[in-house]
């Protein structure tokens, strides 16, 4: 059953991520149920690369607990990755303005409107410290993908206002706004990361109209093509106080090679630019442009992954369990224990999710995978909650008259995002 009230709380789990571009071209064809969509051939087996073979994960487990892409690089960027270890000897300077020049064209905007970084949260990563500061706060909802606003002491970098989602699991723009009139950074994940819900273009049309008059909005959009979300992209066309930071990790598959893009005014990308310092690899940027020339992607891809997601959602329902509908590749369920119970024994099944967060301790979140790896969780998930609790108190699961004690728990616990 879905969830229509209440007020979550997350830290999203540690990040996880694959290395080692030239050793996973050494390793033999994994078996996969990977399905193949439309325009997709079957690699050759010195192309294939499957991210759950060995040494990377046990074998034979499903991962479904970082938001990562199953269907892995399409077929034209694993053609193209094939032959880039030799390549990969040099910089790719240009590529990186072929990227930025191909984003553009595809999204009504300028080459110089786009920055090309290792990872949207690099991009993310360097845009927030550039328009923050002591006297210029952030303003970020709970929960959400916020880890890269934190220090190497897992403390802010800048004055933090964490503002509540509100009842029905939404950003609330209008206390965001109101937070702080020296703001200088306003974040919005949009679809918001982890619950899954979205703002329209309106709202964010709104939160640009009515922002204290200096701050930046940066909106996160590593999950808009799983959603029906509008992209914030036109405020960039239209010179607005915005930055839109996009990835490969997600619908593109390419979670492995990190690249990722931030779009923005061309004055606003130059206070970012400084923090960069290091050209992008040519593996990453090359199966970059691959993928965006692959024009059947999004769409069949988005295609099969709600199809799966829905199907997810159906089962739920079917079983009275409790969740966030959710726009994203993951989804939230409520399982009334100890999230990392649950976890726990999921684990020992050898189904690995998100697991619990502080804040919503009797929560997991749950990464979309194929058909066939959701069925497995499916089967597994109810057997572990047919088991009796452990019955331990769960810890954060609720929220005290404003809400304080929770925020202030949330900003002394460690941060890590996918």
């Amino acid at each position: 059953m879905a969830v229509q009230s209440g007020t979550p709380a997350i830290t999203p789990s540690r990040r996880t991520f694959l290395t080692g571009i030239a050793a996973a071209a050494a390793l033999p064809l994994a078996a996969s149920a990977e399905p193949l969509l439309s325009g997709e051939a079957k690699p050759s087996a010195a192309a294939a690369f499957h991210p759950d073979a060995p040494p990377f994960s046990p074998p034979g487990g499903v991962f479904i607990g970082s938001n990562e892409n199953p269907l892995g690089p399409c077929a034209a960027a694993r053609a193209v990755l094939t032959g880039m270890v030799p390549a990969s000897g040099r910089y790719d300077r240009g590529g990186e303005k072929k990227l930025a020049g191909m984003f553009a064209d595809q999204n009504g905007l300028k080459p110089e409107n786009i920055g090309i970084y290792a990872g949207s949260f690099i991009g993310l990563y360097y845009a927030g410290r550039a328009f923050s500061s002591p006297t210029k706060s952030i303003v970020s909802p709970v929960p959400t993908f916020d880890s890269m606003f934190y220090g190497p002491d897992r403390k802010p970098v800048a004055p933090f206002h964490a503002v509540p989602l509100t009842a029905d699991y939404k950003i609330d723009i209008k206390a965001m706004v109101a937070a702080d009139p020296q703001a200088g950074v306003i974040y919005i994940c949009n679809p918001n990361n982890p619950t899954g819900t979205s703002l329209s273009r309106a709202e964010i049309g709104w939160v640009l109209k009515n922002k204290p008059k200096d701050s930046i909005v940066i909106i996160d959009e590593a999950y808009i093509h799983y959603s029906t979300a509008e992209t914030a992209l036109p405020f960039v066309a239209a010179g607005e106080d915005v930055i839109v930071s996009r990835t490969f990790s997600k619908i593109y598959g390419l979670a492995g090679l990190r690249c990722g893009l931030i779009a923005g005014r061309p004055d606003l990308l130059a206070k970012v630019r400084p923090y960069q310092t290091n050209p992008m690899p040519v593996p990453a940027i090359q199966a970059a442009l691959a993928s965006l020339s692959e024009e059947t992607l999004i769409p069949e891809r988005s295609k099969y992954t709600i199809a799966v997601r829905q199907g997810v959602f159906d089962w739920l329902d079917a079983n009275k369990f409790h969740y966030i509908p959710s726009g994203g590749n993951f989804f939230m369920v409520k399982v009334d224990r100890p999230g990392a119970e649950v976890t726990a024994a999921l684990a020992a099944r050898n189904i690995h999710i998100g697991g619990s967060r502080p804040m919503m301790a009797d929560w997991v979140r749950v990464s979309v995978g194929t058909k066939e790896e959701m069925d497995q969780f499916m089967t597994e998930f109810k057997a572990v909650m047919a088991l009796p609790s452990t019955g331990l108190p769960v810890k954060g699961s609720g929220r005290d008259m404003d809400g304080t004690s929770e925020l202030r728990g949330y900003l002394d616990s460690d941060h890590w995002s996918c």
